[in-house]
């Protein structure tokens, strides 16, 4: 078996393998953990090189997703303070300030949801989200083709 396998027989068997201050932290299905016990020792080192990748990809997405978000930053405020002031009649200082908090939230429950889901694009489902609930354009359609490539994160 090597470290592939054996990472995938650990997430079927319900254990859960993580790096904390470098080391190699082992918890959940006690039963499951002695019976791969020494199979887990023999491919420490593999696991902990794959398991400092996997955070590092991890890190490199959020870091993506936040720069790509942040390019509609003021663009979706602007659209969602619009909105507000339409359909609930407030002054401009209102609408900026409330379209700045629906934003945020909007912004971190899609960055949340993407990251445990393992997806990179939290972006795009939060302009969608936006177009649906506040008529915002499709920016991604219009503009991305502008954009330079950027690495692909899997």
């Amino acid at each position: 078996m090597n470290a592939n396998e054996l990472l995938e027989q650990c997430e079927k068997d319900g254990i859960r393998l993580c790096l904390q201050s470098g080391q190699l932290q082992i918890t959940g299905n006690l039963k499951k953990i002695d019976e791969l016990a020494p199979i887990i020792r023999q491919h420490k080192t593999d696991i902990i090189r794959m398991l400092e990748q996997k955070d590092k990809r991890a890190m490199e997405a959020t870091r993506y997703m936040q720069a790509e978000i942040a390019l509609f930053h003021g663009e979706a405020i602007a659209f969602i303070a619009r909105y507000l002031q339409k359909r609930y009649g407030k002054t401009y200082w209102q609408a900026q300030d409330e379209a700045t908090t629906v934003w945020n939230i909007l912004r971190k429950n899609q960055i949340r949801q993407a990251l445990a889901e393992g997806r990179d694009d939290a972006a795009e489902r939060l302009l969608w989200e936006c177009r649906e609930k506040f008529g915002m354009p499709d920016y991604l359609a219009t503009s991305r083709a502008n954009w330079p490539e950027s690495p692909c994160i899997h």
